[in-house]
């Protein structure tokens, strides 16, 4: 039955784009809310779940919004970072297929031929299924539908959120026929004179002749119908992939010196950004050093922000050359650089922020350079059952806004905020004194070499059972909070399987 249909294609459409980079940027948990223009005479054209529930809707002056959410955030999103976001999401997808084509007309929704990826992803709804987690992975709002036409897939994956995917043609169409006409771009007087003849969806437009529509309902129904209908087929056009620059120079003889070294890329990199096309910056730049009887060496550099300075360029590159070590002498080296549009940045529309993150940014952009990627990172929570193992550190690049949190209801108005420092693994305490009732075990000495505190334990508060790791190794401890004599405040487990106290942090 398969064999019998036509190609698969699919269609991805990123929902509301420009407000989800407005998201992307303003990191603080406060709603926001999309203008047609700068000042409190603009119109809100979009809104984030928070200003919906705030009763925030399309239609509404800034002034007006402003009034039933005093907390919410204008935003306008430069067109050229529109496309930015665009073009990245289709260098995104080019790892599922060569074959996309982008919608002009709706930035950030594109048509993807699943042809030949089989070998790769296996049937087209396993493709699909991978790209879908793909992007969410990315942390994008999208709709993918896998179907057959054009029109049907865009139509679809514009209202549908996650994966959709049609079985055959036939359950395409029904689904299309179902789609109301308010959602497809025409004007509203156009569907005001439809639904006046009770035409309200894709399916009773399709019942009409086409023949009298244009000269009755105007050129944009007749222009659907023949859309919707068919009539009107074009294959896919797939786009040209932008390629990456390269330049390479072989070193007579061999450079073992970084500042000569230095020099030799100098010489490459000002033919590399006079072949950026118009509007292009370096958004990031390889390095291959190949090495004299020995493996080469690949390294990579990304500006905080995408640029052209040769300058700022060369600064990262030597720091990134002088925290290098050469095994041997270099013999050829080669520069890649990845272009892209530089994006704008978000515009403040009530008034410039105190802090400039980008100067952050940059400041972080040296520091990878010079100590590499893993130099920077950040605390991200996952789910864990232990306390260590509740968090990991990933790399970062952009700097995230601070941001006030509630404080707990437990906590009266002026009660100290107290921290609980981990320390990188649990100490374990003095042995002898865990001997005794595993009910309530003795507190334990605080007295040895390497422990960064001292004194006595007073008091302890507790316990507090964490258990778990039966299908890999059982795991019982009992969690006290510890007073010493010196007025410090310890967080102490007795590991139960192990009869043991260990310092697992400190609370300040």
């Amino acid at each position: 039955m398969d064999a019998a249909l036509p190609p698969r294609l699919a269609c991805v459409s990123l929902h509301d784009l420009d407000l989800q980079l407005a998201e992307r940027r303003l990191t603080a948990d406060a709603p926001i809310a999309m203008v047609d223009r700068t000042g409190l005479q603009g119109r809100v054209t979009k809104v984030s779940k928070l200003a919906r529930a705030a009763g925030i809707r399309p239609g509404l002056r800034a002034s007006a919004a402003i009034g039933l959410a005093p907390a919410l955030v204008l935003a306008e999103v430069d067109p050229a970072e529109i496309e930015a976001a665009a073009e990245a999401l289709l260098d995104e997808l080019g790892r599922f297929s060569p074959r996309i084509e982008a919608d002009a007309a709706a930035p950030g929704s594109c048509w993807i031929d699943p042809a030949g990826m089989g070998r790769l992803f296996g049937e087209p709804a396993a493709w699909a299924d991978a790209l879908t987690r793909h992007l969410e992975g990315l942390g994008w709002r999208a709709g993918v539908v896998l179907g057959f036409s054009r029109f049907c897939t865009r139509a679809l994956a514009g209202l549908t959120l996650g994966l959709r995917i049609l079985e055959s043609p036939k359950i395409e169409a029904g689904a299309a026929a179902r789609l109301p006409l308010a959602g497809l771009g025409l004007p509203e007087r156009r569907l005001n004179a439809l639904a006046a003849l009770e035409i309200r969806t894709l399916g009773d437009l399709l019942r009409l002749p086409a023949a009298e529509l244009r000269g009755r309902f105007g050129p944009e129904v007749a222009e659907l119908h023949a859309e919707a209908s068919g009539r009107r087929w074009r294959p896919l056009t797939p786009r040209d992939r932008r390629e990456p620059l390269v330049a390479e120079s072989v070193l007579e003889p061999p450079e073992e010196s970084v500042e000569r070294l230095l020099f030799a890329i100098k010489a490459l990199l000002p033919d590399l950004l006079a072949r950026l096309a118009s509007g292009e910056r370096v958004a990031a730049l390889e390095l291959r050093l190949a090495l004299d009887h020995a493996e080469p060496i690949e390294l990579r550099v990304e500006p905080a922000e995408a640029s052209a300075e040769l300058l700022l360029l060369l600064d990262l590159i030597r720091l990134r050359l002088a925290a290098t070590p050469l095994a041997a002498a270099v013999t050829d080296v080669t520069i890649t650089v990845t272009p892209t549009r530089p994006s704008a940045p978000q515009l403040g529309l009530l008034g410039a922020p105190r802090r400039d993150p980008r100067a952050a940014e940059r400041a972080l952009a040296r520091v990878r350079a010079a100590y590499g990627d893993e130099a920077v990172t950040r605390a991200s929570l996952r789910p864990a059952h232990l306390p260590e193992a509740g968090f990991t550190w990933e790399p970062t690049a952009q700097v995230a806004q601070p941001r006030a949190r509630e404080v707990a209801a437990n906590l009266s108005e002026g009660s100290p905020c107290m921290i609980r420092r981990l320390l990188a693994r649990p100490l374990a305490l003095n042995a002898a004194a865990a001997e005794g009732d595993d009910d309530r075990p003795p507190p334990p000495s605080l007295a040895g070499p390497g422990l960064p505190v001292s004194g006595a334990i007073r008091e302890l508060h507790g316990p507090h059972r964490v258990s778990g790791g039966w299908w890999a190794r059982a795991v019982e401890r009992d969690y006290y909070y510890a007073e010493t004599s010196g007025g410090e405040l310890l967080w102490l487990f007795y590991d139960r399987p192990r009869r043991r106290w260990f310092l697992h942090g400190v609370v300040e």
